[in-house]
């Protein structure tokens, strides 16, 4: 066992002399007395040797702990416990402190689950002269599983997952594993009392599989269908799905586990649907918008929070929330000034907690009044702040983008105050009350455009095309302070770099995008050593483009349009990396129809795909989707 720190109660109830008169004392005072420190005995049952025991009674026993102590001066003793309150709420830990005399008891109540608390127990007469023992206290059951992330992984390829539960390390008094189908984990850490983490076996089966945590107290499992090991390489359905009525355009999406949520519009009418269940069943169409003409749709997602945003008949910005799920959906909100009529366009939603942010570009390019404006709620999207101007630098802004993480919020946006056009990053740390002032990223003498950002924690990604190429730059204390060198992800020696998009945890940043309008190709910036690693996605010499990005665990998936939609040989395909992004296996097709599709969208969760796609096989543009199967 590991003790805990005692030595800071020593400095407690010290007894210091009171310093009177004119001075000290002279070299006539007798010599003080020594003081001996008391010591303590400890009762049966505890493990271990002085200073450090351990004890483990289980859940569902009561038990007092008779400690004591003996001074050899014979001072009254007082006694001090140190411990983290909630750890003894849940080991049913409770004692009377501070205590005086030779004898202190600590009660042990029943509990409702296992649990551990470590106590520094201390006691001192009153000169200083102290004592101290760590207790580790132990209430045993089996430890508890409450979900895993992700929810699946491909059969021969490891997956990264987190186990979330309790009692899982008991205060370092237990070793617990992870397994499945009982074949255990690999590289398993156990992260705290609440946290696993563990590699997938390659080993495992196709289908539902049960996942289960042990040590030497006890097994918990999830249910089976908790956790799915897929196929590998990925497998889709033969057969599509339609979920549209006709004439559909803009479609987006947005997955939070088993949900998957699309929205499109059919006509001026922006249209939503949803599937609980990873795509296979859907409920009834809904419109959202009403007698505004709707355009540009953004969607997020978040538990059963459903967040649409969109532009009205192009000079207005509305917003419109559902609870649960988009089963019901309240009154939509107008957040932009109504007056003067100003126009409106590319509305982008981030969200984090209670917290919803939208920004959009007000005003008109051709005038120079384009300006990223923005609103925020702290209460889900129930009501909104007034419209501000996001570091309105007189001059015009675009291509935004908004991440934000509790109060802070950040854009990254093009912006033509300082020529060449910049790529200018803003951040608010109030929550979207204020903005402070914006800073270049890109180089000096050139023009930045296409700006992508991507965080995770603290860390902050922004990456820009230059001069053909595509660049980066890092922020590690939330946007405060960004990175002086600029990272070259790709540069223009295959051709010009465009539509560049971004996933990104706290160790790396993964980028998708096009070269010479025809290669697709990712660049992986990982934190650690400040290296790039670029991997060829797909190399035909047919036009491709709309790259979409999505990462789950170490799996990268890339989507993109290849071919010419005009001559309708346009098809959407799909590329998968099992390592980060480090290499991609050979690009697969979806959908069963012979026509044009266009405009790709994922929706990953570990291994199983959800895959969207506008397709002209029909009279009229449909939304089609497919997913992966075991």
């Amino acid at each position: 066992m590991n003790p805990m720190r005692s030595t800071f109660a020593l400095a407690l109830f010290f007894s210091f002399a009171a310093c009177g008169g004119g001075g000290g004392k002279g070299s006539s005072d007798p010599p003080s007395e020594p003081n001996s420190p008391p010591s303590i005995g400890v009762p049966a049952g505890l493990s271990g040797t002085s200073p450090s025991f351990g004890l483990t009674v289980p859940t569902g026993e009561t038990r007092t702990l008779l400690f004591t102590a003996s001074d050899p001066d014979g001072d009254l003793l007082q006694w001090q416990v140190a411990a983290n309150g909630a750890s003894l709420l849940s080991s049913g830990v409770s004692y009377s402190a501070p205590s005086f005399g030779t004898a202190f008891q600590i009660q042990l109540a029943v509990t409702t689950a296992p649990a551990a608390v470590n106590l520094s127990i201390l006691v001192e007469d009153p000169d200083g002269a102290a004592s101290a023992i760590d207790v580790r206290v132990v209430r045993s059951g089996a430890p508890v599983i409450t979900g895993i992330t992700p929810t699946s992984a491909f059969t021969t390829q490891a997956q990264a997952v987190t186990v979330t539960g309790s009692a899982l390390q008991l205060g370092g008094a237990v070793a617990t594993n992870v397994s499945f189908d009982g074949v255990q984990g690999n590289n398993t850490t156990i992260v705290s009392d609440t946290t696993i983490t563990t590699n997938t076996p390659t080993s495992a089966a196709l289908g539902e599989t049960v996942v289960s945590v042990a040590n030497v107290f006890g097994t918990t499992s999830l249910p089976a269908q908790a956790f799915r090991v897929h196929a590998f390489p990925p497998s889709l359905f033969a057969t599509d799905t339609q979920l549209d009525a006709g004439a559909a355009s803009s479609l987006v999406l947005a997955r939070n586990r088993d949900v998957v949520a699309a929205a499109w519009l059919e006509g001026a009418s922006l249209v939503y649907r949803v599937s609980n269940d990873r795509g296979q069943n859907w409920g009834a169409p809904f419109t959202v918008s009403g007698a505004e003409a709707a355009s540009e749709p953004s969607l997020s997602i978040e538990d059963a929070e459903v967040m649409l945003a969109w532009i009205g008949d192009g000079t207005s910005v509305w917003v419109r929330r559902s609870t649960n799920g988009g089963s019901a959906w309240e009154a939509a909100q107008r957040v932009d000034p109504v007056s003067p009529v100003t126009e409106a366009r590319r509305p982008r939603l981030a969200q984090s907690g209670a917290r919803r942010h939208l920004v959009w570009l007000s005003g008109t390019t051709s005038l120079g009044t384009a300006r990223v404006r923005a609103v925020a709620s702290t209460n889900g999207g129930l009501t909104w702040s007034s419209p501000q101007l996001v570091s309105d630098g007189g001059q015009n802004q675009a291509n935004h983008q908004v991440e934000c993480d509790g109060e802070f919020v950040w854009v990254l946006c093009e912006d033509e105050r300082i020529a060449p056009r910049a790529a200018w990053a803003v951040r608010s740390t109030d929550g979207g009350t204020t903005w402070l002032p914006g800073l270049r990223l890109n180089s000096p003498a050139t023009s930045a455009s296409s700006p992508v950002l991507t965080t995770s924690a603290n860390r902050l990604f922004a990456a820009w095309v230059q001069n053909g190429g595509l660049f980066l730059t890092t922020s590690a204390d939330r946007g405060a302070t960004w990175a002086t060198t600029i990272v070259e992800l790709q540069g223009a020696q295959l051709g010009s770099v465009s539509e560049p998009v971004a996933v990104c945890d706290a160790n790396q940043a993964v980028f998708a995008y096009i070269v010479a309008g025809n290669l697709v190709r990712t660049s992986r910036f990982t934190v650690a050593g400040a290296s790039v690693q670029q991997a060829s996605v797909d190399a035909a010499t047919t036009v491709s483009a709309s790259p979409v990005i999505a990462q789950s665990g170490n799996y990268v998936f890339v989507a993109w349009r290849e071919g010419d939609v005009g001559s309708g040989a346009a098809r959407t395909q799909f590329a998968v990396s099992v390592n980060g992004a480090g290499a991609f296996a050979a690009p697969t097709g979806f959908g069963d129809g012979t026509a044009a599709q266009s405009l790709p969208v994922l929706g990953v969760e570990g291994a199983h795909l959800f895959l969207g796609w506008l397709d002209a096989r029909g009279a009229t543009s449909g939304v089609f989707c497919n997913r992966t199967e075991f």
